[in-house]
């Protein structure tokens, strides 16, 4: 059997890597090949495609689709470009199974292709919710081109079901980021401090911000209102990774690295890439921001996560996650009381799930 698994972005491949690794080692399958394509390949995101593994590999594709990834029309001449390139890739090549994960718009580009190629799709993580993203589109089109769909709890699998998808082809995996999580090799402050060239404070909070991509989403206001949250308030230690190749993610870095040139308890990172981003969620006091790792992974390492505005609205949640609007008196707020809504917070660890060797079986045998 021949597997293509897809990644656009930083996250999507740390979510990835466990799975390949398992697939790379089974004699089932023939070929492992990975298609990496939007901000891995772009030095403004931190050009990721050093992060992943290509030892475990079998064959490589690369598709720089980012022409001006800064504007909805940037987003379409990226999506109509991916689409494109893929016609050629799956006419020379073939292959028995598309891997994918989420709902960003290259994942739809490359779900897409596949399904009118005759491809069949295994979709991770759908049936979610996210009422302030183009993404919850996304998610739900990509889900009924799906043949296979491992999902993160019994919610999404109803949402599936009112998709009109066989139940038969629906499983409830657990989200991946446990797989990534319980593989993870932590790394301390100490390690982090020398290794990135950074300080904790007594109080330290990562950052991570992304523009909402909904009609009547007000950019503006949100980065505006972080931004000045954050210069605020001083005696806290912010770590800050780069927002997402969306519209307006361009906007968004300019204002956070200018931030972080004018202050002194504030760095920037385009990205912190897979060997140290899970390690600095578990090691700050909470994560600040609108990143779905805000309510999936830091509630798998027991962090608090403040978050702000409407683009996670709808997705399930744990008792973690502080809901505050976009506004600055309401996050300097949360900001100033971290530690006492860290004690009054009630944080699990790493949810049961299904083992990975069930989900390559499944994937093994269905068609």
């Amino acid at each position: 059997m021949r597997l293509l698994l897809f990644t656009g972005t930083r996250a999507e491949y740390g979510l990835l890597e466990p799975l390949i690794k398992i697939c790379a080692a089974r004699s089932e399958i023939s070929c492992v090949s990975l298609l990496i394509s939007g901000s891995h390949l772009s030095d403004d995101f931190g050009n990721t495609l050093n992060d992943i593994k290509l030892g475990l590999i079998d064959e490589i594709r690369t598709f720089d689709i980012l022409l001006e990834a800064d504007t909805k029309t940037g987003l379409l001449k990226s999506l109509a470009l991916l689409i494109l390139s893929l016609s050629d890739e799956f006419k020379n090549f073939s292959y028995d199974k598309l891997l994918v994960i989420g709902d960003r718009y290259e994942t739809l580009g490359v779900s897409l292709a596949a399904h009118v190629c005759g491809i069949p799709i295994v979709h991770f993580h759908g049936g979610e919710m996210t009422e302030g993203m183009l993404d919850q589109t996304f998610r739900t089109l990509i889900s009924k081109m799906a043949s296979v769909h491992f999902v993160s709890n019994k919610q999404s699998r109803d949402r599936l079901l009112a998709l009109d998808i066989d139940p038969n082809s629906i499983f409830v995996s657990g989200p991946l980021a446990n797989y990534a999580i319980q593989a993870h090799d932590f790394l301390d402050r100490a390690v982090l401090e020398q290794e990135l060239a950074i300080a904790f404070g007594n109080t330290s909070v990562l950052v991570c911000v992304h523009p909402e991509t909904s009609s009547k989403a007000d950019n503006r206001k949100l980065i505006e209102s972080i931004v000045e949250a954050i210069e605020a308030c001083q005696s806290i230690q912010f770590f800050i990774s780069a927002a997402n190749a969306d519209p307006g993610g361009n906007e968004f870095n300019k204002a956070l690295r200018s931030l972080a040139r004018r202050c002194k308890h504030v760095s920037f990172k385009e990205s912190f890439g897979s060997r140290y981003y899970y390690s600095m969620l578990k090691n700050v006091d909470a994560i600040l921001g609108n990143s779905s790792s805000g309510i999936i992974e830091a509630y798998q390492v027991g962090t608090v996560c403040v978050n702000v505005g409407e683009r996670q609205k709808g997705r399930d949640r744990n008792g973690h996650v502080i809901e505050i609007p976009a506004d600055v008196v309401s996050i300097c707020d949360a900001l100033v009381r971290i530690q006492e809504l860290r004690s009054n917070k009630e944080i699990s660890r790493v949810d049961q799930c299904m083992s990975l060797e069930s989900v390559f079986k499944i994937i093994s045998r269905h068609r």
